[in-house]
């Protein structure tokens, strides 16, 4: 029977580790069954997550109004108990005749009410970095002429 010769196995290629980072043993000698990961040669730290924070919650005041047709109201956005201080706010009519006469991202606005009835008024508060955004609350005003 003839023999086969098998060429070698090369060996195994070393395990990928960030660039950054080189394997350390744990214990002197270590064999490298338990490694730590140090920070390499020249390594710089990548830039940090922002912090997770929170809205808090919302509430508009006047939370419940009434008005006459063609008059105004002003409604402020309050926030309470969240750390949040990258806010944006976002003001619209959920139902009813108004129109708004400042601008809509700000903490406080001013609508004109057009017609008789109900009026819903809706503030959603945003941030970036919350980890419960948004939140929102609604106005209610009665108008009438």
């Amino acid at each position: 029977m003839a023999e086969i010769i098998l060429p070698p196995i090369p060996p195994r290629p070393a395990p990928a580790v960030r660039p950054t980072m080189t394997p350390t043993p744990e214990t002197p000698g270590n064999k490298g069954v338990k490694v730590i990961m140090a920070e390499g040669p020249g390594s710089e730290p990548g830039p940090q997550p922002e912090p997770v924070t929170e809205i808090g919650t919302v509430t508009i005041s006047p939370d419940n109004s009434a008005a006459s047709v063609m008059g105004s109201q002003t409604f402020t956005a309050v926030v309470t108990g969240g750390d949040a201080t990258d806010l944006t706010y976002k003001w619209t009519v959920r139902s009813g005749n108004a129109q708004l006469d400042t601008p809509g991202n700000q903490s406080s606005v001013t609508y004109t009410f057009i017609r008789d009835g109900s009026t819903q008024i809706q503030c959603v508060v945003s941030s970036a970095n919350s980890s419960n955004s948004p939140q929102s609350n609604v106005a209610f005003v009665v108008v009438s002429g």
